[in-house]
């Protein structure tokens, strides 16, 4: 059975042309996506989001009014089995009371008690569907700079036994315990074959980390991965995203990489005193665009 799926790639930047607006119902549309590339069961493993007009551009991109309107995720796990995630008007599907208050709102399906893989084995056990619902809220705020909506202020919602999910998906939070479930081991994956290609090619190797997306327990494992992996840097941030550079940031990076793996500290470092702190933090590298300015200020302090 041909499943549909929007999305080339987990980068919903991706997706621009994808976006569709509904008359009906007055709201932007992004359905079918997969929210994970390691999908048992694909069918299941997909959501939808649907945000107010004004919450969109015509290009596909979100508004920056969109940045403060919250979020209503509803998962759709109810009798705790395998659920499709709802279609614009389907059955379970809220959209309409919440696009009506201005909310961005995402359906999400998930694996249940008898999913089954291509290879029929069942891949359904607790917890996969609290696994799966943390899975897609990773993947939407690893791709919050594509979406409408605050992805800090997110109201998780179900129905029969999606209200416990919800509860559970509230309480437990960035536990631990869940990691061992979650796609940490595609990031694994993924970073041991850029460090082996540049090893191979005798290049430098700087992973980064992009920490304004992470919460503090997600740059901790990032950190521990690396820490294994072993690139030769691993870094805070592009200078592209949200936010740069942090003196807790670059301390909690260095505290666990345990001298296995050097510290760059970039973002938002345009003067001695903060390149100062980064650096007792424990970066040896510094990345800024006022390398001029520290340096000119460093001399007046020696001197």
């Amino acid at each position: 059975m041909e499943i549909s799926i929007v999305n080339p790639t987990m980068e919903l930047r991706d997706c621009r042309g994808a976006w569709f607006f509904d008359e009906k119902y007055g709201c932007w549309c992004l359905e079918d996506v997969l929210y994970t590339e390691k999908a048992d069961v694909p069918k299941f493993q997909r959501l939808s989001v649907f945000a107010p007009k004004a919450c969109m551009n015509p290009d596909g991109t979100p508004t920056e009014e969109s940045r403060s309107v919250p979020v209503v995720f509803e998962n759709n796990s109810a009798g705790y089995m395998q659920m499709r995630h709802p279609w614009l008007g389907g059955p379970h599907c809220y959209a309409e009371q919440y696009l009506n208050h201005g909310l961005v709102y995402v359906t999400c399906g998930c694996r249940g008690r008898e999913s089954v893989n291509g290879k029929g084995e069942f891949v359904g056990k607790s917890p996969i569907s609290l696994v799966d619902l943390k899975t897609a809220l990773r993947f939407l705020r690893h791709n919050r700079a594509a979406l409408p909506g605050d992805w800090d202020r997110v109201v998780s919602v179900g129905w029969s036994a999606g209200g416990a999910m919800s509860a559970l998906l509230g309480v437990t939070g960035d536990n631990s315990r869940y990691d061992r479930y979650l796609d940490w081991d595609y990031v694994r994956d993924e970073m041991e074959r850029i460090v082996a290609t540049c090893r191979k090619g005798g290049a430098i190797c700087k992973v980064i980390f992009e920490n304004c997306y992470l919460t503090k327990a997600e740059i901790v494992r990032l950190a521990e991965i690396a820490r294994e992996v072993r690139p030769d840097f691993i870094k805070t941030s592009t200078g592209f995203g949200t936010g740069g550079a942090t003196v807790e940031d670059v301390k909690l990076m260095y505290d666990t990489v345990q001298g296995m793996v050097k510290v760059k500290a970039a973002g938002g470092i345009r003067d001695w005193v903060t390149c100062r702190a980064m650096i007792e933090a424990g970066a040896v590298r510094i990345g800024t665009s006022a390398g001029l300015k520290i340096l000119a200020e460093f001399c007046e302090v020696e001197e």
